[in-house]
C-alpha cells in the first residue's frame, strides 16, 4: 500500500497531513459499490487524498499489456510503422524530442486510420481499462458527467512545481468540480508531493490582502469572474479563460511557489497499480518522480465557486 511521509498507510484507515489541514485515506482494492460513496465523494471535493490500489486480474493484465506497449510505441529509439508515428504523434504533447503526454483518443476517432497490430491493440487495452475504472469513479459521483479526459504519460516525469490544475480555453468546463484518478502503470513507485488545498491557500490570501490594504477576494469578483486587479498581475497567463483556472494561476504564483521553495508539502510514494483520487483543482500536488501512468479528469455537472474561508 502507498506510504505517506515513508510511512505505510494501513488499509480503511485516515491519516491526517504533516503540514496541511486534510487527510489521507487509504483503500483497497479499488472503489466499488459498497464504499460510502456520497460521503467519499464529499471527502474528495472538500480537498482530501483517496489512496488505494487495484487487484482485479483483469486490471493487472491490461497494465501489464500497456505497459509492454508503451517501451515499443513511446521509445525514442523504436522503429514505429510510419502511420503508428503520425497518429501518436498527432495526440502528443512533445518536448525536447520526447513524449511527455498522449492524449487518448475517443474510439470512434481511430477506427478511421491504419496502424500497426500493436498500436491498435494497445488502443484497445488502454481504452478498456480507462473504461473499467471510469466504471468505478462513477459509482461514487452522484451528479451528470459533463467532461472526461484520459491522458498517458509515458516518459519520466522528474520533479514538477507544486501547484493547483488550471486549463486553458480549450478546456471546458474548468468552472466545475472534477475528479483526477492517476494510476501508476510503471513496475517502480511514484512520487507526489501533496501541499495546501484552495481553502488553506484562500484564507493565507485574505490575511496577505488584509494586511496590505489591497483588494479582497469579496463574492463580487465570482459573480463578475474576474479577479481584484491586483490579483489578475500574478495570473499572467492569457490563454486562461475561466475563473477558476485564472484564479488557481494566480495562488499557484502567488503563494504556492514559496511552499514548493520551502519543502512544504507531503511525499507520498504509491507503487505499481496503485492510485491516487483528488480533485486536481482543489489540492494542490507536485509530481516528483514516475514513469509510466494514466491520468482519467472527470468533470461534473456541480459547479466550483471557491468563496473566501474567514
Amino acid at each position: 500500500m502507498a506510504n505517506l511521509n515513508h510511512t505505510k498507510l494501513a488499509i480503511s484507515t485516515t491519516s491526517k497531513s504533516a503540514f496541511h489541514n486534510h487527510y489521507y485515506s487509504a483503500y483497497a482494492p479499488l472503489l466499488t459499490s459498497s464504499d460510502p460513496s456520497i460521503s467519499l465523494f464529499q471527502n474528495i471535493i472538500d480537498g482530501n487524498v483517496v489512496l488505494g490500489t487495484c487487484t482485479d486480474s483483469s486490471i493487472l493484465t491490461l497494465v501489464n499489456s500497456i505497459r509492454a506497449s508503451s517501451r515499443f510505441l513511446f521509445s525514442t529509439n523504436s522503429k514505429q510503422e510510419s502511420g503508428d508515428l503520425s497518429f501518436i504523434k498527432r495526440y502528443s504533447v512533445v518536448k525536447n524530442n520526447i513524449i511527455k503526454k498522449f492524449h487518448i483518443p475517443p474510439v470512434n476517432e481511430t477506427t478511421s486510420h491504419t496502424y500497426s497490430r500493436e498500436l491498435g491493440s494497445f488502443l484497445h487495452n488502454i481504452n478498456f481499462l480507462s473504461d473499467t475504472l471510469i466504471r468505478h469513479l462513477m459509482l461514487i459521483v452522484p451528479h451528470k458527467v459533463l467532461q472526461t479526459q484520459i491522458i498517458l504519460y509515458p516518459s519520466t516525469t522528474i520533479c514538477r512545481e507544486l501547484h493547483l490544475d488550471r486549463h486553458d480555453k480549450s478546456r471546458k468546463y474548468q468552472n466545475f468540480h472534477s475528479i483526477k484518478l492517476f494510476l501508476n502503470l510503471s513496475d517502480s513507485y511514484r512520487i507526489w508531493g501533496i501541499g495546501p488545498n484552495r481553502n488553506e491557500c484562500l484564507k493565507y490570501l485574505d490575511q496577505f490582502s488584509s494586511s496590505r490594504n489591497l483588494d479582497q477576494l469579496e463574492p463580487q469578483y465570482y459573480e463578475s469572474s474576474s479577479l481584484p486587479p491586483w490579483l489578475s498581475a500574478f495570473d499572467g497567463d492569457p490563454r486562461l479563460s475561466h475563473f477558476v483556472s485564472k484564479l488557481n494561476s494566480a495562488l499557484n504564483t502567488l503563494i504556492l511557489t514559496q511552499y514548493d521553495l520551502d519543502n512544504k508539502y507531503d511525499t507520498v510514494f504509491f507503487g505499481p497499480c496503485e492510485f491516487i483520487l483528488i480533485d486536481s483543482k482543489q489540492i494542490s500536488h507536485k509530481p516528483i518522480y514516475g514513469e509510466l501512468g494514466l491520468s482519467i479528469d472527470i468533470v461534473f455537472d456541480y459547479p466550483d465557486i471557491p468563496y473566501p474561508v474567514r
